[in-house]
């Protein structure tokens, strides 16, 4: 006799569960966004903006400003690496000049301290800078950081463990900097957090498990796997020792001591 799949239990933290709210931009911060304070007549203002480069996202983040009566028509922005770059930001308004506030110190890019991360950050994270991962051949995932923003890394990657999406952190030398997340446990909890992908999202780009709904998956043990031995670790962490268990086939590595 079959009987039916139990349902996935939805986060009380997940996009999906939760309506969208102008703090959640900050999720643009987390990633490859940056922040700009208005001069002149736009003093007291302040802008978000993002590059991306495929349609569906531009799609998908300029409908959401759009409900929060931000959207400013997005622009080519071509790069010599990436010749389809396009511009998504918002207009200059003074709801968002908290945004520069807690996100800069001086010019310096930084996070605040009390950085909480949810599923509706998560969601402007994952459509404006989440890639497959290619040193796994895309079984993986990846959250992909400003390089101009080193001093956002390593309080952003706590903020993602503090919900139980702790991720491998890949240096500039090792195709990053970005955050990398394996294993079907932390993959399952991130897609359960970033909800549904928006409309005409490739497969490919959006977190999955990679299980099929409702489908059973084997209960496992094992602890996440090592990083790469290119990998990099954000400024001002430290190494973990490394260390070997008799249990498991392979190595047990620490990602940073934070």
């Amino acid at each position: 006799m079959t009987h039916p799949a139990a349902p996935r239990q939805l986060s009380l933290l997940a996009a999906d569960a939760t309506p969208p709210g102008l703090a959640d931009l900050e999720g643009l911060l987390c990633g490859t966004g940056h922040v700009v304070r208005g001069l002149g007549a736009l003093a007291g203002t302040a802008r978000l903006s993002v590059l991306v480069d495929e349609p569906w996202r531009v799609a998908a983040l300029e409908a959401r400003q759009d409900e929060h009566d931000l959207l400013q028509p997005c622009r080519a922005a071509p790069t010599p690496t990436r010749p389809e770059a396009v511009s998504v930001r918002t207009r200059f308004d003074a709801r968002l000049l908290p945004f520069a506030l807690r996100w800069t110190r001086g010019a310096t890019p930084v996070a605040p301290d009390d950085l909480f991360l949810d599923g509706p950050r998560l969601w402007w994270w994952a459509v404006s800078a989440g890639v497959p991962d290619k040193g796994t051949g895309g079984r993986g995932f990846r959250l992909r950081l400003a390089a101009s923003a080193p001093e956002r890394w390593v309080r952003v990657g706590a903020a993602l463990a503090d919900v139980g999406v702790a991720g491998i952190f890949l240096g500039p030398r090792a195709d990053g900097p970005a955050y990398r997340f394996v294993g079907t446990r932390r993959l399952r909890r991130l897609t359960d957090l970033v909800g549904g992908a928006p409309p005409g999202t490739p497969p490919s780009t959006w977190p999955s498990d990679g299980l099929e709904p409702g489908r059973a998956r084997a209960v496992s043990h094992r602890l996440p796997e090592p990083s790469s031995a290119g990998d990099d670790h954000p400024p001002g962490t430290r190494t973990a020792s490394t260390t070997t268990n008799s249990s498991t086939t392979g190595t047990t590595t620490g990602t940073t001591d934070r």
